[in-house]
């Protein structure tokens, strides 16, 4: 009787057992090899691509410890960090040449225009140089534009970088001048960016005049904040020719700016050179008051209100040209 109930309660517990197994998941996902539980190998502490009897023993071992705070981490080794960001280098960014006359631009063409990859930089200064220059008697603005591309080098929008700013002034005695005369940084805003070039030309300079130039640009690319557009050095030029017995610079916003320094050249005398400030609602006051003789003359202010004009009368002469170069620090 003993030994049937012993047979007996053998094939239930089998039965039982057999249950069990079938209820428990089949999922291959738990069948498949997970490193967090390949935790030692032939060598204690070094896993050695399979889960056996050696990981078993080693949890069964640990088995009922407790930890608190850090010991409840576990230590992980992580490749390429710390990230280190690119170091500053300067690259070759294109080549245009540009040809105009008294009206404007009549010819351009782009002799190279690449796609520069500026990833891990966070600003550019751009800088311009320009080569076979052949010039009459003309005044031109080189400006560049950034054209933004995507990952995939699809165009995402441009900006026109306003602070960069070339020229090329020939004056009437023959000599050149050519070069850039202000520039500033820019955050990158995409993957990807190439120049193109903004050309302005003076309509009132001389008739006859016209030239081409071949132009050169580079990007130094760095990390860092850009610089605040009103915490550098801005600067400008106008070039006027006319019979007119006097000349009035258009009044200038200089706000959050504290110096400004100004450069006159003309081929006459001027009787008089005012340097006014506008103090109030149709009220000026006179800064300053000088004689241009035929030549150059450079004068630096400190400013302490927001608009200015410059005025002259009296020429020597007519016609004249009259050539200014405006500098203005915050």
């Amino acid at each position: 009787m003993i030994r049937k109930d012993m047979i007996i309660a053998i094939l239930i517990t089998f039965l039982l057992t057999a249950i069990l197994f079938r209820t428990l998941p089949t999922n291959s996902d738990l069948r498949d090899y997970d490193p967090w539980y390949d935790v030692t190998g032939p060598t204690p502490g070094q896993p050695d691509g399979k889960i056996d009897v050696r990981d078993v023993y080693a949890l069964e071992m640990k088995y009922g410890t407790t930890g608190t705070g850090d010991q409840t981490t576990r230590n992980v080794s992580v490749t390429n960090w710390p990230w280190s960001p690119p170091k500053p280098t300067t690259v070759y960014c294109g080549t245009w040449i540009l040809r105009w006359d008294r009206t404007g631009l009549i010819d351009f063409s782009v002799v190279d225009n690449p796609n520069i990859d500026v990833q891990g930089y966070e600003k550019m200064t751009i800088t311009i140089r320009s080569t076979e220059i052949h010039v009459i008697q003309s005044y031109v603005r080189v400006m560049p534009i950034a054209r933004w591309l995507d990952s995939s080098l699809v165009y995402c929008h441009e900006d026109l970088l306003t602070s960069t700013l070339y020229h090329i002034i020939s004056y009437e005695n023959g000599n050149l001048q050519a070069e850039q005369i202000s520039s500033d940084s820019y955050p990158i805003k995409a993957p990807y960016v190439n120049f193109w070039p903004r050309f302005d030309f003076d309509s009132r300079s001389l008739i006859g005049s016209g030239g081409n130039a071949t132009f050169s640009i580079y990007a130094y690319l760095s990390n860092g904040a850009a610089a605040s557009s009103l915490h550098k050095t801005m600067s400008w030029i106008e070039l006027v020719q006319s019979n007119s017995s006097y000349y009035n610079y258009a009044q200038f916003d200089l706000q959050g700016f504290c110096q400004l320094t100004i450069q006159l050249c003309s081929n006459v005398t001027w009787g008089y050179v005012e340097v006014v400030k506008i103090v109030g609602a149709g009220n000026t006051k006179l800064v300053d008051s000088f004689s241009l003789t035929s030549g150059d003359i450079i004068k630096t202010y400190a400013l302490d209100c927001q608009n200015y004009y410059i005025h002259l009368n009296s020429p020597s002469a007519t016609p004249w040209y009259l050539y200014g170069s405006f500098y203005v620090v915050s």
